[in-house]
């Protein structure tokens, strides 16, 4: 079974509860679990995929997120331990995003951050008894961000987490009203709201930049004072070379807005090999932010972009479901403008522009050089998917319900999928490609990758392929991490180095 987090009561912590399901079917599972036993309790059994989202104090009722895509949410409160449900946002029939919900300290209000079906972004105050609107906070900047709520244990404050795609924002509410007290000021970086001291006198963030991994800080909660938790030294970054990040926006052939983080070196000169790197998801963004390959690559005098092209999240409801089923086909057009626009760019080496990505993005590197091929100098596929039919019939089923949303039904749209999968196009690529999979991946089965690697070599395509023996749907391990920066880069070194494809 795949299990997730555990909340745990405030006033009962010897216990927990977690949601859970297995990869053969799309349910998820509620459990209750004493800490010092090792039997869990089911309590109730939702039929589509899902989570906890949080737990009254006194361990009597949860909040369960019912997922059935990133566009229709519906939020449960579960009874403890009987497991009768009842739904509280939205009413029936009507179909929204939410993406946090959270129980004030007493448990007599619910606080739901929501699109409400609409280019919006709200937060609602509940009244756990009716579903009751009591306040709402409208967010008007970004006005379409996601937010994720935490509540102060002493019910007196609401700290806001904003995600605006590419980067993140904090912000104090008043509990009662939802008014704004203040804006916490963080840099340009991946923020992410962490938890409450037991005072409620401050709370952590996670900030990440582009030239500093995650670390904690402690923010006040009356003042908005950030301050680091801990000064160790790290000599190993400060003896990296400086960089300089921006965020670009290209214009996309109907006219949306296509951002774009840009690393570059500091003080570079001359044209530089430059290094595309598309998210995995397919519902999700890149924030400005620290990333080991990034940073790896920057030292080595590349160029290297991220690019949130349409169905990124963080920048609006119609903006995420931008690329679903037949709309892909205008994702693949975002593809061909952000290689334009790079290509365009005074530091950029026209003839050494690489498209690389992992999960979703490696599919996104494959769907590149197939229906692009002329335009890739070379691609890097971490645990890509190759076949969107076969990798619906391996994954995990709570993926594949997901995924009907986003791809097709496996059942009803064979051709749709067929259309859209590399594999369709695979004697198409020229260019030279890297290859990663998890030998123990989950989610995209290693046989995905197998796929493509014989598909190459059966046409003398240079391709590349490790497979991480001790991974899953990751490249976590350090020793993993280091053979994978040290063999892309020599393979990257040695294609880039040859006189290019005319």
């Amino acid at each position: 079974m795949n299990r997730d987090e555990p909340v745990l009561p405030r006033k009962r912590p010897s216990i927990m509860l977690y949601s859970a399901g297995r990869t053969t079917s799309p349910s998820r599972m509620l459990f209750i679990q004493s800490l010092d036993s090792r039997a869990p309790r089911l309590i109730f059994t939702n039929p589509n995929t899902g989570g906890v989202a949080d737990v009254t104090a006194d361990g009597a009722r949860v909040l369960f997120v019912d997922f059935h895509s990133f566009d229709d949410v519906v939020l449960l409160e579960v009874e403890v331990p009987g497991g009768k449900a009842r739904r509280i946002y939205p009413a029936a029939g009507k179909k929204v995003g939410i993406s946090s919900a959270a129980y004030s300290p007493d448990g007599h209000r619910i606080y739901v951050t929501t699109d409400q079906g609409t280019e919006s972004s709200v937060i609602l105050g509940l009244d756990a008894r009716t579903g009751r609107e009591l306040v709402r906070y409208v967010n008007d900047s970004p006005s379409t961000a996601p937010m994720n709520v935490l509540v102060s244990p002493k019910g007196d404050r609401v700290v806001v987490g904003i995600d605006a795609g590419n980067h993140g924002e904090v912000r104090i509410l008043t509990a009662k009203t939802l008014s704004l007290e203040r804006n916490v000021k963080v840099p340009l970086g991946d923020i992410n709201v962490g938890s409450f001291r037991n005072d409620g006198k401050a709370f952590s963030v996670l900030i990440s930049l582009p030239d500093h991994p995650a670390d904690v800080y402690s923010v006040d909660a009356t003042t908005g004072q950030l301050r680091a938790m801990r000064e160790d030294k790290r000599p190993g970054l400060d003896a990296l070379p400086a960089i300089d990040a921006t965020i670009e926006k290209v214009s996309a052939f109907d006219g949306l807005s296509l951002p774009i983080n840009v690393y570059l070196p500091k003080g570079h000169s001359g044209k530089l090999p430059t290094i595309v790197i598309f998210h995995g998801g397919p519902a999700s963004s890149y924030a400005v932010r620290w990333s080991p390959y990034a940073r790896f690559y920057l030292s080595l005098g590349y160029a290297v972009l991220e690019p949130n092209v349409r169905g990124s999240t963080g920048f609006g409801r119609a903006y995420e479901m931008a690329d679903n089923r037949e709309k892909r086909a205008d994702w693949l057009k975002d593809l061909e403008t952000v290689n334009a626009w790079t290509k365009s760019q005074s530091w950029c080496d026209p003839d050494r522009v690489v498209v690389w990505g992992q999960s979703y993005g490696g599919y996104t590197t494959l769907m590149a050089l197939t229906r692009q091929p002329m335009l890739w100098r070379a691609g890097v596929d971490l645990y890509g998917v190759a076949d969107l039919k076969q990798f619906l019939r391996t994954t995990d089923a709570a993926i594949r319900s997901v995924f009907i949303t986003e791809f097709g039904d496996l059942d009803k749209d064979g051709p749709l999928l067929e259309e859209f999968s590399p594999m369709r196009d695979r004697d198409k690529i020229v260019a030279p490609l890297f290859v990663y999979a998890g030998q123990n991946d989950p989610r995209v089965p290693r046989s995905e990758s197998d796929a493509i690697v014989r598909a190459l070599r059966e046409r003398d395509v240079p391709v590349e392929y490790m497979v991480a023996a001790n991974e899953g749907h990751t490249v976590d391990r350090n020793e993993t991490k280091i053979e994978l920066l040290t063999r892309t880069s020599r393979f990257l070194e040695d294609v880039l180095n040859q006189p290019p494809r005319r």
